[in-house]
Parts: C-alpha cells; sequence; structure tokens
C-alpha cells in the first residue's frame, strides 16, 4: 500500500510539475485603458496600410520591430506586418534602426544617447545606433501613438525635420532583473573571442561592475562556493544563506523576496527560465523550502501563487528564451500595469558543468539575445530598470598556453561576476564592487521604498 502511495505521489508531481512548465495565470479580462482597435491615421494614412520594416541581421533593428507592433498592437488593437528590409517595397513604411533602406542609411550619426524620430516621404523612420533604437520606439509610442489613442480616434503626425533627441530617463517602477547563470567575465570573453558577438549586450548598458557571491555555506561553513539555490536566495531576498536553502536565512527562517515585495507594491510578477521552473533559480524568488530537490513542495507553492494571482507569470523549460521573455513582458505589462520580471538563461551553468564549450556558447548566445530585446524593452517602456548579471561562475573559464579560453573545473567558483544596469543613478557600486545582497536592497529601496529590506546587518 506504501508502495502504491509512492507511485501515485510520483506520478501527480510528474504531471503538476508538467502541467506548471508553461503555466501563466495572467489577468485578461482586465477592462483595457480603452476600446480597440481604434480608428487611427498617420500622417493622414490609415495606421494598417504601414508595415515595419528591419533588418534581420542586426538585432537591435530586429527586436526593436517586435517591440513596436506589440506596442501598437496593445495601444491600438491593430496588428502591422513586419518585413525583413530586403523584400519588396509595397506600400508605407515604418524602418526601424539600421537598415538597407535608402532613408535609413541617409541618417546622421547619432551619441549613444540619441535617436531620431521623422517623416521621410511616406515613411516613419525611427532611428538610433544600438541599443537606443528603443528610446526611438518609445518616443513615437508614447509621444505620437498615446495621445491619439487617448481621444479614440484621430490622425497622428509624425513630420518635422531629423532632429536628434536625446533619451532622458526617469525615475524607475518596473524591474526586468536578468540572471545568466553560471557566466563568468571569461565566458563574455570566450564569446567575443569566438565571434558570437562583437560586443555583449551588457555591455551597451551606461552601468557595470562586478559582483561577489558567496554564500553562507562559503563564509561560515568551509564550501568551496555558492550553489544556485543560495545565490538565487541572495540576489531575490538580500539574505546570505546555505547552499540548497530557497527563500529561507541559515538558519530556516522564510524572508520575503523581490516578487512578494512587487506584488505588494501592486506590480504584476513573472519568473522566465530556460530551466525548469522548479530550478533553483526561479525557486529562488518564489518559494521558501530548505531543500532545493523538493520539487513537488516547490511546485505546489508555485501553483499556489498562481492561482491567486500573486505570481503573474511562471515559464520555464523553453530553449525559445527571447520568445518567452517577449510574451511574459508583454503580459505583465498590458495597459501600462507596473511589473516586476526575473528571466534566467541556465544552460550556461549547465553546459559548463560538463565542460561542453559549444553549447555553452550557444546558451551564452541565447542569453545575449534575450538581453537586447529586454534593453529594447525598457527604453520603450520609460521607468523600467534593467540588470544584468550571473548568480555565480561555472567551470573556471581561463585563458589555456594557446591564448584559448577553456575551462579549468567542472565545478562553480567565487570569482566574481559581472552586472550591468540601465535606467537608474548608479549608487549600488563601491569601487565597481558589490555583493549579491546589496542589488535586491537597491531595488527594494529604489523601486518600492523599502530601506529595511534583506539583511541590514551584512
Amino acid at each position: 500500500m506504501k508502495g502504491k502511495k509512492r507511485i501515485i505521489t510520483l506520478i501527480l508531481s510528474i504531471v503538476i510539475i508538467s502541467s506548471s512548465i508553461f503555466s501563466a495565470c495572467g489577468n485578461e479580462d482586465k477592462i483595457p485603458s480603452f476600446q480597440k482597435p481604434l480608428s487611427l491615421t498617420l500622417n493622414g494614412a490609415p495606421l494598417e496600410e504601414y508595415s515595419v520594416i528591419y533588418d534581420e541581421g542586426d538585432y537591435f533593428s530586429k527586436f526593436g520591430a517586435e517591440v513596436l507592433a506589440d506596442g501598437i498592437k496593445d495601444l491600438v488593437g491593430v496588428e502591422l506586418e513586419l518585413k525583413e528590409d530586403y523584400s519588396e517595397r509595397r506600400g508605407r513604411e515604418i524602418i526601424v534602426g539600421k537598415t538597407s533602406r535608402p532613408v535609413s542609411l541617409d541618417a546622421q550619426a547619432l551619441t549613444a544617447e540619441q535617436y531620431i524620430v521623422t517623416m521621410q516621404n511616406e515613411d516613419v523612420l525611427l532611428y538610433a545606433n544600438d541599443y537606443m533604437v528603443g528610446g526611438a520606439i518609445g518616443c513615437f509610442l508614447n509621444d505620437f501613438i498615446y495621445p491619439v489613442a487617448e481621444k479614440g480616434e484621430g490622425n497622428v503626425l509624425c513630420q518635422g525635420p531629423a532632429v536628434p533627441k536625446t533619451y532622458s530617463y526617469v525615475a524607475p517602477e518596473n524591474v526586468i532583473f536578468m540572471i545568466g547563470d553560471g557566466m563568468g567575465f571569461n565566458h563574455i570573453e570566450s564569446g567575443k573571442a569566438e565571434g558570437f558577438f562583437d560586443c555583449f549586450a551588457g555591455e551597451y548598458l551606461p552601468n557595470r561592475g562586478k559582483v561577489v557571491t558567496k554564500s553562507y555555506s562559503v563564509e561560515h561553513d568551509g564550501a568551496a562556493a555558492t550553489d544556485s539555490a543560495a545565490a538565487a536566495t541572495a540576489l531575490a531576498t538580500g539574505y546570505k544563506t546555505i547552499n540548497g536553502y530557497l527563500g529561507l536565512t541559515h538558519d530556516g527562517k522564510p524572508v520575503k523576496n523581490l516578487c512578494e515585495l512587487a506584488y505588494e507594491k501592486g506590480a504584476k510578477t513573472a519568473v522566465v527560465t530556460t530551466d525548469v521552473i522548479t530550478g533553483a533559480t526561479p525557486s529562488g524568488f518564489t518559494v521558501h523550502v530548505n531543500d532545493r530537490d523538493d520539487s513537488v513542495s516547490i511546485i505546489l507553492a508555485q501553483d499556489e501563487l498562481l492561482e491567486s494571482g500573486r505570481l503573474t507569470v511562471a515559464q520555464g523549460g523553453s530553449l525559445k528564451l527571447v520568445e518567452t521573455t517577449r510574451s511574459a513582458l508583454n503580459d505583465i505589462s498590458k495597459n501600462g500595469e507596473n511589473f516586476f520580471i526575473m528571466i534566467e538563461e541556465a544552460y550556461i551553468d549547465k553546459q559548463s558543468h560538463s565542460n561542453n564549450k559549444d553549447a555553452m556558447l550557444a546558451a551564452l548566445e541565447r542569453y545575449h539575445q534575450s538581453i537586447i530585446f529586454s534593453t529594447v524593452f525598457a527604453l520603450a517602456h520609460p521607468g523600467t530598470l534593467l540588470l544584468v548579471t550571473a548568480d555565480h561562475e561555472t567551470g573556471g573559464l581561463a585563458l589555456d598556453e594557446n591564448g584559448v579560453y577553456d575551462f579549468t573545473s567542472y565545478n562553480h567558483s567565487n570569482v566574481d561576476v559581472p552586472l550591468f544596469f540601465m535606467g537608474a543613478e548608479d549608487t549600488l557600486f563601491k569601487d565597481g564592487v558589490c555583493d549579491n545582497t546589496d542589488i535586491p536592497k537597491f531595488i527594494a529601496s529604489l523601486i518600492y521604498g523599502e530601506t529595511n529590506f534583506g539583511d541590514l546587518n551584512y
């Protein structure tokens, strides 16, 4: 009989985990801010006649086009066709970023924080260098589309000379917190050396420094390095804890995480990962258990959060990180809702553990792309703080005698990891370094006005 109960419990847990990997509990019945679709014209022509043009080889242009199209659909209810720039010109166009279209090629050189929003003949040009294309999109959506959409109908005027505008950050209310599990500085350098990117996506952001990752187990119990559970707990709660603990102090007391704090302050919340949703990192931002491998308790707790609305989206198990990031961000930001989201790329760590460099670099490229999408999204949604970091380094990646980055270990290390962020003044780093527990304290104070969040004695 006991054996049958164990089998039933195991089957139940597998069913629950499988069904929850892509679970989401959005507030789809929320009354929109205005009725959609709306009857809008753009410089006298129906909005529906426009296509959004992008360069497939430029992620800032490609993901910028997606952010723009999603924004117009959310504000107006109109779906615009996205077309690559090599396609034949048919009708009016909204051209996003650097493309092969002549109007894009003729745009003047801009500084890193500048962008252009202008009309050229029948076309609209949203132009900037690299990540600031998000600023151009935000200007077009918020300064041109939204004021007319609020009235329910009318003509959007986007005319005048191509005068560069400088992006101005506003006080942040939203958070995109990105974690590359196992990613150290040398993972990034390896990606550059292998030609995966010339500049890592996080390096475009204006603020950068290093993060100390040691857990309570390292500092007090002689552990070699933190594990992902203790690291996630530190990043989510501001408390050092024992390896394997999730959302608990080292003496087993539950402590509030950033998702819980954000929900209390009225924000929609989400966790997205390429790992299973019960993995250590998403669990560190959602549950309070003393065993990271207790997947049944974790999934039951996460399902309860979803059912009660305290967690809006929980999505794991898909390697299409950009797509899941896009879906989750659109879900939690509908109609201007405030939001908090944690996004994890888990396979930088998993492939570093097995010293599979090619697979690790593929995961790093996936993270890189998701950061670019999130950067453009953040700029297009003013008041969004974007942080890009890692929970720890895995694999001891280092230059060998041939000048090639290679693994020296199968385990975690205690080397500092990168942190890049955008959307707030840099008050986080002291001489370019912060502790991992400083990050959630920074977010709690800056975004939610909580100055007593986390371990104030650390």
